[in-house]
Formats: C-alpha cells, structure tokens, sequence
C-alpha cells in the first residue's frame, strides 16, 4: 500500500529524520511511535508533501507520489486526520463532515456516506447540528476522523489521536480505528506517542528515537519487549 526508502528530512540543514525504511502493508494498522520529537509529525508531513524531504521512494499502490500536490492527494485515496485536529470550529459537525469529502463530484455518493458515517459515529449524530468547536476533546478527534473517512480513503493517515484526548474517550478512539481498518477495509498509517494504547491496536510497529528507527515488530511483540517496556511503557 504504501513503501517509503531511504527518507531524511531536514529544517535549517539539521537532520531530523535519517534515512529510515518503512511500509504500511494493505489492510493492516501500522503504527509509528516515539516520543515528542522523534521526527513521527515531520515523516507525515512529508509523504502528504506538505514540507520537503529526501528520499529514494515513496510509494502508493505502486505509483511513485513525491510529486503529488497535498489537495490532490484525497483524490488518490489517502486521507489524513492532522494532529490538532484542525476542525472548522463554528461550523457544525453536518458542515465538518461535508467539508471532508470536498474532492468528490458524487453528490448522491456523498449524501448516502453521511449518512452512513453517522449511523457509524452515534456521538455526532446525536449532536450533528452542534459547532464543532463545542465538542468536548474525544468527539472532536471522532469528528476528525469521520471527515477523513468522507473522502473515501483506501489509506488513513491518524496523527496523533490521543492528543488532548481523555483517556476513557481514548479507548473509544482506537476501537473505532480498528473497527474502519476491519469492518471498512481501510488501510490505517497511525503515528502516536501513547505507546501502550498504539501498541495494543496495531498489527505493526515502528519504534522512532531521534529520527531512526530503533525497533520494529508486531504490536504484540513490541509490547512484550523489555527495552520498549522501560522506555515507552514505564514498566
């Protein structure tokens, strides 16, 4: 799905990523970790070519997309929920949604998936005509989330889920992440600093410290690993 080689990113001739390898295989979670810091944002920014980078490939569904302008990217299938979020917050959670699938002409296509994104999301249902800014901090990440998925990605991009995120409204967060990767088919690239949480609800990891990669495996072997229990884990 999707292949990045040999990616280094720089602000001022600083390195902050250094050459790293990773993929985000067709209809898994794959999730990124690392503390603030670590490069997880900068890597995002730049597979959506959002800032520059340098790399020997990356790849989407086989086609090469360094070149791809971030607005068309929607258009290809990847759709990202940015850290922050970034709703339209006097805009209602009907407009927000409408607004994630600006890239489509379907207007029958996009009527019946609003509706179905609801019956999917029953916490903006019930508040469909409420601000977006109104939300408390968990169901603005679900709106988040929702918008992506009004794109109709084949790919979702997740940074950051948890950010200002209550830690009982996190869990629901993740769940419905693994319900869009099994019960959509949607391929899921989440980058996240709760390490515990990511690590649960991935098939596959990437440890980021400091730019490079310094561990990888399943989500479940990660967790049981010792170096990644006292580090990330505070085990």
């Amino acid at each position: 799905m999707l292949s990045v080689k040999n990616l280094s990113i720089a602000y001022n001739g600083v390195k902050v990523v250094h050459g790293i390898d990773f993929k985000a295989e067709k209809g898994k979670v794959t999730v990124l970790i690392g503390a603030n810091g670590a490069g997880k944002t900068s890597i995002i920014r730049s597979i959506m070519n959002l800032i520059k980078s340098e790399s020997d490939e990356i790849l989407y569904d086989g086609e090469d997309i360094k070149k791809t302008k971030p607005n068309n990217m929607s258009r290809i299938g990847i759709s990202l929920c940015p850290e922050g979020r970034q709703l339209f917050p006097d805009m209602t959670v009907l407009e927000n949604l409408e607004m994630g699938a600006y890239a489509r002409k379907d207007k029958a296509g996009i009527a019946t998936d609003l509706v179905d994104i609801l019956d999917k999301f029953p916490r903006l249902k019930d508040r469909k005509t409420q601000c977006a800014g109104t939300l408390s901090g968990g169901e603005q990440e679900l709106l988040a989330i929702a918008r992506a998925l009004m794109g109709k990605p084949k790919l979702l991009i997740l940074d950051e889920p948890s950010w200002g995120v209550a830690p009982i409204m996190v869990e629901e967060v993740m769940k419905m992440t693994r319900h869009i990767n099994e019960e959509m088919g949607v391929t899921v690239l989440l980058v996240e600093q709760n390490a515990n949480v990511a690590l649960r609800y991935s098939d596959y990891a990437y440890v980021l410290d400091v730019g490079e990669i310094a561990i990888q495996g399943t989500g479940e072997a990660l967790l049981g690993d010792r170096k990644v229990q006292e580090i990330y884990l505070g085990i």
